[in-house]
């Protein structure tokens, strides 16, 4: 199996609009999709479980306080970073003025990111650690099973996300500040 860099080895080259294009429609979809699709969901598995199985009421709250990290942090990053970023790449393309940043350095707000992101990986340990790896139960209904495979995906999906931004996005745009304004 190929690992995240060797998957996302054709991102290194792309422009910084392009890669946040291309995470804003794979994964900030994903991501708003699946929170909706998940929240009732995972109240439907709940409130018909959750008298056998009580850990899925804590499930539901660290899910629920993960949704509500995440709502504001796409925002964040939709409404202020990329379109920061955006315009930094076509200003040096451009060689046209230089955006104004209410945020000084382009640091500051990926630093915040990233502090977000570690919160959002600490809470996808939290209910892998209280689902019991997301092992079902015995005689687990199609529902509860869903529940579980598609928190998964959401998990996988999550980490890739992170990653690109993490390790791909944000260095790049902190290299293309320092270009502007070198």
């Amino acid at each position: 199996m190929a690992t995240l860099e060797q998957q996302f080895e054709w991102l290194k080259e792309t422009t910084l609009s392009d890669l946040i294009n291309y995470i804003l429609e794979k994964h900030h979809t994903f991501t708003r999709d699946e929170i909706f699709n998940l929240t009732s969901l995972m109240a439907k598995v709940a409130n018909r479980h959750g008298q056998n199985h009580f850990e899925l009421f804590a499930l539901e709250k660290v899910f629920n306080e993960l949704c509500n990290d995440l709502d504001s942090h796409l925002l964040k990053e939709e409404q202020v970073l990329f379109p920061y970023i955006e315009q930094l790449e076509k200003s040096l393309k451009n060689q046209t003025a230089i955006p104004f940043s209410c945020f000084g350095t382009v640091q500051n707000p990926v630093r915040m990111m990233m502090i977000e992101h570690d919160t959002a990986g600490d809470l996808l340990r939290k209910m892998r650690e209280i689902s019991n790896d997301y092992i079902l139960p015995e005689g687990a209904c199609p529902s509860y099973t869903a529940l579980f495979n598609r928190l998964e995906a959401f998990e996988r999906d999550l980490h890739q996300h992170i990653h690109l931004e993490n390790n791909l996005l944000f260095p790049k745009a902190i290299e293309l500040e320092e270009k502007v304004f070198g």
